[in-house]
């Protein structure tokens, strides 16, 4: 869900401003939080860091982009 909801609609407005770095890192913290607790609020006890969890499956993430990274192509 993460992955095809919230970053497809980073992708929309990306495409259409240029969208600054903070944009991108609270999107990144919402997307941690919903995948910790399943809701908005701050991701706190996660035992994972948010950047190893975006590592490809290969390398034992989930997949999920960074979207630093994401803005980093867009531009």
């Amino acid at each position: 869900m993460i992955t095809s909801v919230n970053y497809s609609k980073v992708n929309f407005w990306s495409a259409v401003f240029v969208l600054p770095k903070s944009f991108y890192t609270k999107i990144d913290s919402l997307c941690a939080a919903f995948l910790w607790n399943n809701k908005s609020s701050p991701s706190r006890g996660a035992r994972v860091f948010w950047k190893d969890i975006c590592r490809p499956k290969k390398e034992g993430g989930l997949g999920i982009r960074l979207l630093e990274e994401f803005e980093m192509v867009t531009v």
